[in-house]
């Protein structure tokens, strides 16, 4: 692969790993929004 797209896939890569770990610690915090959306949808 080029230079650029390694960078451009690293970037994404961590991207989506903070995305993922601010999921991960709204779930873990029981926030509000998220509770609210698993009701809505039937998840306990």
């Amino acid at each position: 692969m080029t230079g650029s797209a390694t960078t451009i896939l690293g970037t994404l890569t961590i991207a989506c790993v903070i995305a993922n770990a601010g999921v991960a610690v709204a779930d873990f915090s029981r926030a509000r929004f998220v509770l609210a959306n698993s009701a809505e949808v039937g998840v306990a």
